[in-house]
């Protein structure tokens, strides 16, 4: 026990000690009056972003912000101590205030800071008020313009680039909105050898070829979707046959041109690789005059094909170069008539003349016995007096054709 007592009587005489519990004890006694008795302290808040979003719906939806705000405030609170070091940044917000707009015009608004501790107060901002466009809510379609670069692939060609939707509808402030003229999109088609769809964006562009910015604005659609029609092509040859229903071969004298005598088509590869030639008609040239024959004719196209430089007709020409025409008396026998079956098939005609065309040699060196006249009633159903056509065959090889129609009165029994 008088150790104990020996030790404590030591330790508050030694100075060093006692110093030590002196200031000891005046820290915590000035702890407690500055967290219970001191005044209130100040701190600043800075970069706080002030909220600029106007909602019109507090009026009637015909108004908008026109101008784009980009402002922050510093903010300077005031209140004891233990509040101010306790106090969440988080919790400090500032806005315009819209409350004072009700048309068109512009403004100088105030800004709001606003936090949720009634505790502190606000002693000053950095900014008050703000300089504020409100204009007039509209909407504008605007068209879409299409501009392609490159070059698609050899045998291919562009023939058509179509964007969807084919205009843009911009809602925004009416000095912005009015201005606008159209909407552009750039579309690479380099090397491009079939139809491509992308979805692209898009730039505006105001009356006078300027670009247009702005986060004021708001669209129907974020993108367009453009679609390149891209076909392969292909030449082909047109042709058009000759033919004599009345007998003999006109090839061999006859000229025939048409103009033009190749297109370009294009189409889905495996529709135009399948086409080689277009056949524009034929021609029966039984009728056809000594001074010729010209015809524009449609070129009729598959479905999916079109002709590349747009020309849907070629003109057919037929014409004759150092003909001659001499007539023949030929024979009527029976066995001329085809086609009776078990029906009797007369006729009073003995002989029908008929004249031949070609060229002068060719004419000179035929006779009536090569010429063999065909007369068909397999087809008739009646019976009677009808009157039939006739054909006549005559050899290949003599180069000659039939000029005119004949036709021939038969009895069916």
């Amino acid at each position: 026990m008088k150790k104990i007592k020996s030790f404590f009587t030591g330790f508050l005489n030694n100075n060093g000690v006692l110093k030590i519990l002196s200031f000891v004890a005046a820290f915590v006694f000035w702890f407690i009056v500055v967290g219970t008795e001191s005044p209130d302290i100040e701190r600043e808040y800075t970069g706080i972003p002030v909220t600029t979003a106007f909602d019109a719906s507090a009026q009637d939806g015909g108004l908008i912000l026109a101008n784009e705000l980009n402002v922050t405030v510093n903010a300077v609170l005031k209140g004891s101590r233990s509040e101010i070091y306790s106090f969440n940044r988080d919790k400090l917000t500032a806005r315009v205030d819209y409350s004072g707009v009700t048309v068109a015009g512009t403004y100088v608004l105030p800004i709001i800071v606003e936090y949720d501790n009634p505790s502190l107060k606000l002693e000053r901002t950095s900014v008050s008020e703000v300089n504020v466009k409100i204009d007039n809510k509209v909407s504008k379609s605007i068209a879409i313009n299409v501009s392609t670069t490159g070059n698609v692939a050899d045998d291919c060609i562009l023939e058509s680039v179509k964007p969807y939707p084919s205009s843009l509808l911009v809602t925004g402030p009416e000095s912005i909105v009015s201005s606008l003229s159209s909407a552009s999109v750039f579309f690479s088609i380099d090397g491009e050898s079939s139809s491509i769809s992308k979805n692209l964006p898009y730039t505006l562009i105001d009356n006078t070829g300027s670009t247009v910015s702005s986060s004021l604005l708001s669209f129907d659609v974020p993108q367009i979707m453009v679609t390149a029609n891209i076909f392969k092509t292909k030449d082909v040859t047109l042709t058009y046959g000759i033919y004599n229903s009345y007998g003999g071969n006109d090839d061999t004298f006859i000229n025939k041109t048409i103009t033009p005598s190749v297109i370009t088509i294009s189409g889905n590869e495996d529709i135009i690789s399948r086409i080689n030639t277009i056949e524009l008609g034929k021609l029966d040239v039984a009728t056809v005059p000594d001074s010729g024959f010209t015809e524009e004719i449609n070129i009729a196209l598959p479905n999916g094909v079109k002709a590349v430089d747009g020309g849907l007709t070629a003109t057919v020409t037929v014409s004759y170069d150092d003909v001659v025409s001499q007539t023949f008396s030929v024979p009527i026998v029976a066995e001329d008539i085809i086609g009776a079956g078990d029906r009797r098939v007369t006729t009073n005609v003995k002989n029908i003349a008929v004249t031949l065309r070609g060229r002068q040699e060719d004419i000179e060196r035929i006779t009536a016995a090569e010429i063999e006249p065909v007369i068909d009633v397999s087809n008739q159903t009646v019976t009677g007096r009808v009157t039939v056509p006739v054909r006549f065959d005559i050899p290949d090889d003599l180069g000659v054709g039939v000029k005119g129609e004949y036709t021939i009165s038969v009895t069916i029994k």
